[in-house]
């Protein structure tokens, strides 16, 4: 049977990952320092325990670890190879190892090749989330150390897009408050209409 768990809150690093059971599977924390994240710690029900270090860019599972590449959709932990890719517009993850796929991160609309997949269900938390995000676990994927990498996978790129997300924002903002202050600004069809110092 699929393990269906949901984020308890839509912060993903800082949450409990609970089952339809009401049981608390995964829990995610995260210390932060001057510069930001430094550690993500993720226990399992299962006495399993992940670890993000988002400062060395490294997973750690019950001691053993793995670098990560400089690409997030493409990851390794041990013999296994995985390559995470954006579908549905953005809304949907798969996950595969190996040439197969094994998990898929998708609104809960969508069906892919009939493959074991895990599903995440959720808006990018800037794009205003009413339903709190979930993942489903296939039955097919037993093996904890994988669940946990998997997990770690999905929560390393969704936490990256969120990131740039947010950049793009601040960019955004701090463009048209310097177009405001040189007396043009944004109409609400997206037009830049000039200020008196001509097109910024």
């Amino acid at each position: 049977m699929a393990l269906a768990l949901t984020f308890s809150k839509p912060n993903l690093l800082e949450s409990q990952l609970v089952g339809t059971d009401g049981v608390v599977y995964y829990t995610t924390r995260t210390t932060r320092g001057f510069r930001g994240r430094k550690v993500t710690t993720i226990p399992a029900a299962s006495g399993t325990v992940g670890t993000i270090d988002w400062r060395q860019r490294r997973f750690i599972i019950d001691g053993g670890q793995c670098e990560w590449s400089a690409a997030p959709e493409k990851c390794s932990w041990g013999d296994n190879s995985y390559a995470l890719k954006y579908q549905n517009s953005a809304k949907g993850l798969v996950v595969t190892r190996n040439s197969q796929a094994v998990p898929k991160l998708a609104d809960s609309t969508e069906t892919l090749l009939n493959a074991p997949s895990v599903k995440y269900t959720a808006q990018p938390t800037n794009q205003g989330a009413k339903d709190p995000a979930t993942i489903t676990f296939p039955h097919e994927l037993r093996d904890e150390v994988e669940r946990m990498f998997v997990l770690m996978a999905i929560l390393r790129i969704e936490t990256m897009r969120e990131d740039q997300a947010a950049k793009l924002n601040r960019t955004m903002s701090r463009n048209a408050t310097a177009l405001h202050m040189l007396g043009g600004y944004v109409d609400g069809g997206g037009n830049t209409i000039q200020g008196p110092f001509g097109s910024v």
